[in-house]
């Protein structure tokens, strides 16, 4: 692959990864791989994007990718590859060596159910020094209640890592949070920093649906390494979200039937290349599978 003009091939189609950088204003030159013993650094990655005043990072592995490119994985089908990535993911949380500043804890189940065993904060008591693991999304003043609740019970909230799908936008209003309750924040999202659609919704890349509904076409991109970016090329349906982790694993069908509604919406619209057109198909097809397997 040469610098000057990167290509791929998906199905047939030569696509320019600079031309398609630059339409939905996609930066892959933010990342930095790190070394990690354990990660094979091909299909298992972590970067650290390199953007001031916080740390954040990004991990990559096959089940990441498949949990960003196919929402219709939900449920036991989700939990089965989370799983699957636990004893990943529990290599990245160790290297950041969170155990000095306290004691570590999950902020809510879901943290557990993306396979860190730690102990969930409800069913501690009495706290000193305390490291939280916190899935996103989550509102600031949920990270102030937080706050507010280990120091009620006698501890201390010495830092926050946020786990989970996260925009750059997040990144600035967590981490400003953060910083304004004296608490140190890291911040780990599955494969990229998305950015927020005009309805809240989180996109690797693609067009705000919200926008579109009232015949406003405007493109979305996220940070990214290229390497992640020519793989979710091949899979992911442009547009949708992928933030849905908690309405997922429940899973909440009116969620799983509004990605669907989504992707109905956008082969509608005269907007996407054959190629990402047959990926929107495959992704409906495999979503109808899905509810009537859940009964909706």
């Amino acid at each position: 692959m040469e610098d000057r003009e990167p290509k791929i091939d998906i199905g047939g189609a030569i696509l320019d990864l600079n031309v398609l950088r630059d339409e939905y204003g996609i930066r892959t030159d933010l990342t930095h791989q790190v070394k990690v013993e354990g990660l094979d650094g091909r299909l298992t990655r972590l970067m650290k994007v390199m953007i001031p005043d916080f740390n954040v990072y990004l991990l990559e592995t096959p089940h990441i990718l498949r949990y960003v490119s196919h929402p219709h994985i939900a449920g036991e089908s989700l939990e089965i590859l989370l799983s699957e990535n636990s004893s990943l993911l529990k290599r990245i949380v160790s290297r950041f060596t969170l155990q000095r500043f306290g004691r570590i804890v999950a902020a809510e189940n879901l943290v557990r159910k993306m396979g860190l065993d730690i102990p969930l904060l409800d069913d501690l008591r009495d706290l000193s020094d305390v490291v939280a693991i916190v899935a996103t999304p989550i509102s600031k003043e949920r990270v102030e209640d937080l706050e507010s609740s280990i120091r009620e019970k006698g501890g201390r909230l010495r830092v926050i890592l946020f786990l989970g799908p996260l925009s750059r936008d997040d990144v600035n209003i967590l981490g400003d949070e953060a910083n304004s309750l004296g608490v140190d924040s890291i911040f780990l999202a599955p494969a990229l920093l998305g950015s927020r659609d005009s309805r809240g919704a989180l996109v690797a890349y693609g067009m705000d649906i919200g926008l579109l509904r009232h015949g406003k076409v405007v493109e979305l991109g996220s940070v990214m390494d290229e390497i992640t970016f020519c793989r979710l090329l091949r899979d992911y349906p442009p547009g949708i979200d992928v933030s849905g982790l908690r309405e997922r694993i429940q899973p909440d069908l009116n969620y799983l039937r509004s990605i669907l509604e989504d992707i109905m919406f956008l082969l509608e619209q005269p907007v996407f290349d054959p190629w990402q057109i047959e990926i929107l198909m495959r992704e409906a097809k495999n979503l109808r599978r899905q509810l009537m397997r859940y009964g909706g």
